[in-house]
């Protein structure tokens, strides 16, 4: 967002829209800037991509927002964002719209009002955020419910019926890693000869 402001700000950029647009088209985000009446100036192709609609279909729709929130609830908190815009001037959440093909994606929006000549216009930034949600939802939920563990080994079986050692699947469904030692009960449990002599040497002291 910082980057394209500085662009906007730029009077060379200004006089000659058609450099801006192609800078634009360098970003790895959906850019668009629109006016008062949603008339889109630029509509990156990144935007198409991540709603699947054209330039040219967004700027035929009445209602492009109607159409990415069909949630009455979610169409109100797009709303809510303009809202908030005006009256700060920015805005930055994280929403979720439904794309041309039905699939459901979480974007991060980041909207500002730029200054113009003959009107105020708007410029939206948006990053798709779905796979970094889900592998955290993944992450959240990995080890929920209940986990088939053998009552002798301790191996725990996965969803294909297969057995592993349970430091090999927590590792696997996680980020923690294990370094191994023995605890005290353990330690006289399998090593207790060694601590039969310890014991002796303290006594014989």
């Amino acid at each position: 967002m910082e980057r394209i402001m500085t662009m906007t700000n730029k009077n060379s950029i200004q006089s000659d829209p058609r450099l801006l647009a192609a800078l634009v088209e360098t970003m790895g985000e959906g850019v668009t800037v629109s006016n008062a009446e949603g008339r889109f100036e630029i509509y990156n192709s990144k935007m198409e991509m991540i709603t699947g609609y054209t330039r040219a279909e967004a700027g035929k729709l009445a209602d492009l927002l109607a159409l990415l929130y069909q949630d009455l609830g979610q169409y109100r908190f797009a709303m809510s964002v303009v809202t908030d815009m005006y009256q700060r001037n920015s805005s930055e959440r994280e929403t979720v719209i439904r794309a041309k093909d039905g699939t459901l994606k979480t974007l991060l929006v980041s909207t500002s009002v730029l200054g113009s000549q003959d009107a105020e216009l708007y410029l939206s930034v948006c990053r798709d955020i779905s796979v970094e949600r889900q592998n955290t939802l993944v992450k959240a939920n990995f080890l929920s419910g209940l986990l088939p563990i053998c009552a002798t080994c301790k191996k725990i079986r996965d969803d294909q019926g297969s057995w592993h050692r349970i430091e090999s699947f927590i590792s696997e469904h996680s980020d923690a890693s294990f370094s191994h030692g023995i605890c005290p009960d353990c330690a006289k449990r399998d090593y207790h000869k060694y601590f039969r002599v310890e014991k002796q040497e303290e006594q014989g002291t």
